[in-house]
């Protein structure tokens, strides 16, 4: 499971610091809601969840 996070969390936080933790500082910080989840749609991947839902 790959999980998106946040601008607006901290990327350097130990929790994100796995594999499966993809910041969204290192894909583009200006995507807006509806870009990211088209992003996570293009990648196919329904395991990317915003990690804010989680905190």
């Amino acid at each position: 499971m790959h999980f998106l996070v946040d601008v607006n969390l901290p990327k350097h936080f130990s929790f994100f610091n796995y594999p499966n933790f993809v910041h969204l500082v290192d894909i583009n910080p200006c995507m807006i809601d509806g870009q990211i989840w088209n992003y996570a749609l293009e990648k196919k991947s329904r395991e990317i969840i915003d990690a804010t839902m989680w905190l």
